[in-house]
């Protein structure tokens, strides 16, 4: 990926999912698990990211 990339200065994270089902009506009525699913993949995405990213940011000492 270094290859590719080179270095990066700052990371711009703008995931988001939930189902569809999720997102109709109420927001009281969602579930444990479409919360869950929505949580993981919206939120844990970043973490994955800013791993990855990281190894590229080292270079540049100062990375946002």
């Amino acid at each position: 990926m270094k290859d590719e990339l080179g270095s990066l200065d700052f990371v711009v994270h703008g995931v988001a999912f939930a189902l569809r089902e999720e997102l109709e009506g109420d927001y009281i009525n969602n579930s444990r698990e479409g919360y869950r699913l929505a949580h993981d993949i919206s939120v844990y995405s970043l973490t994955a990211i800013a791993r990855q990213a990281a190894l590229l940011m080292q270079e540049r000492g100062a990375a946002s």
